[in-house]
């Protein structure tokens, strides 16, 4: 065609349609070639010679779209809309467009234009049911694809995208049938071999979606994604220096690959290239200005490694390409939390789970928000969320019956306590949970038992619950020598926070009538300024010492005292 193209053009004379038509034929084998530019110039050469070829205008508008300029290509499809009556491929095309270009509803309006022109195509359903798995409309865009998949089962396109949605439905069964499917129709399709890998990938089958990954990279070797997936799965299977291979070459064909910037740094970071890391995480955050995925990396990367400042600035940019962005509003809100800007961090994270009411670590972040403001029962709905929805389940439970214990109410605390030793909680999390409960019952036998135990496990944690149950039990002299134990694990733990220091450091000094040590502690802590879940903890230690059989009452109370009102000044601050 693009001889008799040229054919026509290279004729004298004016017939201004013939070499119209010519010039949009020229245009269409050009755009094929990937020729975008010549093919564009062909098609706004048609128009200038007839400025009603409905056909030059949908070159024009699948040439300005592989260019990536979606408002030139929309507009262009709708002049092609405008000359024709109703073309069901124009209207299709266009909404092609509008779904690349991110403007799904309007997309699945074409669509429904198209599919109503002609209903046994399974191109157009296929696409108005990626459409509607984008605005989440599972059951829908389902139902689309069944249907196309009934019209042609023996097309790739409808059973891929239908695998894709299964998939993301956690529905791993339909998903592999309908993969097995598009692979005895396809077996020597790179495409499809990478599908099935990139299913097992996201089932957390590691070792499967190498294999099949593998397949895909023999059958195409600059397979890129199927590169950076497998470079991922390895990864995952500890084997850094493969992963890191795969990912470099992924990266090294597409050099603006996001995904595999952001895998790579995760790889980075577990081999302790901090520099490597941060480097393809902004990258990654330059590269993909679309959707904010890469720059709430960027953004978390910088909040756990206490950059702040730039953690804020990098999930800002994340919102402002994504403003429903759950994740990025959550990720905020933690860093906010860290910066102690509370009323922040919960208006944030009050957005992330309006957006998303199932987003459990949102639910965990929040609730420590609450805890620190002391608005204990809103934190404890959020804790029973967190258990709900399987996220830090254990975690959660623990906490909750931190919060009970803290606020005396010592019925619910042990009720819950018997939940989560049902449930199967590591000893871990309750150990702490059932001294307290345990010496608050006056069962001091078997709470010296279990400190004893967790004292094996964690040092620290158990010589001070040890310590602390032997002052109550028996007076602080009884337990002087577990309380300068205390003070030299805790002088010499490198891993200790410093508010946790000037906590141990304030209560040490107390149990061992060290009180000018015991002042300096406490107004360093002070000086932090501590949330109420940290007051009431410090509040719950002194009044335990100073409850002890031979406690110097006089001068621990002024200090017990001092902790108190920090704490109910906080509760106050922050009531609602």
């Amino acid at each position: 065609m693009t001889k008799v193209a040229d054919l026509v053009l290279s004729r004298p004379g004016p017939d201004p349609d013939g070499r119209a038509v010519a010039y949009s034929f020229r245009a269409r084998e050009l755009r094929d070639e990937g020729k975008y530019e010549l093919s564009l110039a062909d098609s706004d050469r048609a128009i200038a010679l007839d400025p009603e070829l409905a056909p030059a205008y949908v070159g024009r508008g699948l040439a300005h779209r592989s260019l990536g300029d979606f408002p030139a290509a929309l507009a262009a499809f709708d002049r092609a809309d405008e000359l024709t009556d109703d073309d069901e491929w124009i209207i299709a095309e266009r909404a092609q467009t509008l779904r690349m270009a991110g403007r799904f509803e309007e997309a699945v309006a074409d669509f429904d234009r198209a599919i109503a022109l002609d209903p046994t195509d399974p191109a157009f359903l296929t696409a108005r049911a990626v459409c509607r798995q984008e605005l989440g409309q599972y059951d829908a865009a389902l139902a689309d694809l069944d249907q196309a998949v009934r019209l042609d089962g023996d097309r790739l396109w409808p059973l891929v995208r239908r695998a894709r949605l299964h998939r993301v439905m956690r529905e791993w069964d339909k998903a592999f049938a309908d993969l097995d499917r598009a692979a005895l129709l396809a077996p020597d399709s790179p495409w499809v071999a990478s599908e099935r890998g990139d299913a097992h990938r996201l089932a957390g089958r590691y070792d499967e979606a190498v294999i099949e990954l593998g397949r895909a990279i023999a059958l195409q070797p600059d397979y890129s994604s199927a590169l950076a997936s497998r470079g991922w799965c390895r990864h995952q299977l500890g084997r850094p220096e493969e992963a890191l291979a795969d990912l470099d070459r992924a990266i090294e064909l597409t050099p603006d690959y996001a995904w595999a910037l952001v895998m790579r740094a995760r790889v980075r970071d577990g081999l302790g290239d901090q520099e490597g890391r941060f480097e393809d995480l902004r990258r990654a955050a330059e590269v993909d200005a679309t959707d904010g995925w890469a720059a709430g990396e960027l953004g978390d990367a910088y909040r756990l490694a206490g950059r702040y400042d730039e953690a804020l600035a990098a999930f800002h940019r994340a919102l402002e390409q994504d403003p429903d962005y759950d994740h990025a509003w959550a990720s905020l809100g933690a860093a906010h939390r860290a910066m102690k800007n509370h009323e922040e961090a919960l208006r944030n994270l009050d957005r992330a789970v309006a957006l998303s009411p199932d987003h459990g670590w949102a639910y965990g972040q929040r609730a420590r928000v609450l805890l620190a403001i002391g608005r204990g029962e809103q934190a404890l709905a959020d804790l029973d969320r967190c258990v709900a929805l399987e996220s830090e389940t254990d975690w959660a439970r623990s906490t909750a019956i931190e919060v009970l214990v803290l606020c005396g109410r010592w019925e619910e605390a042990s009720a819950r306590l018997a939940d989560a030793e049902r449930s199967g909680a590591p000893d871990a999390e309750l150990d702490d949970l059932r001294i307290d409960v345990h010496c608050h019952g006056g069962h001091w036998a078997e709470a010296r038992r279990i400190a004893e135990r967790l004292r094996e496990a964690e040092p620290l944690s158990g010589t001070f619950q040890l310590a602390l149950t032997v002052s109550r039990s028996e007076g602080l002299r009884a337990a002087q020598p577990l309380w300068r134990e205390l003070a030299r694990l805790v002088r010499e733990d490198d891993e200790l926070g410093e508010p946790e220091r000037a906590q141990a450091r304030c209560f040490v000094a107390c149990a061992l009538a060290e009180w000018a040590e015991a002042d300096q502690g406490l107004a360093g802590f002070l000086a932090m300024e501590p949330g109420w879940g940290e007051l009431a903890h410090v509040a719950a230690y002194l009044t335990a010492i100073l409850e002890s059989p031979d406690a110097d009452r006089t001068r621990l109370a002024p200090r017990l005292t001092a902790v108190t009102e920090a704490r109910e000044a906080v509760r106050a601050r922050y009531a609602e």
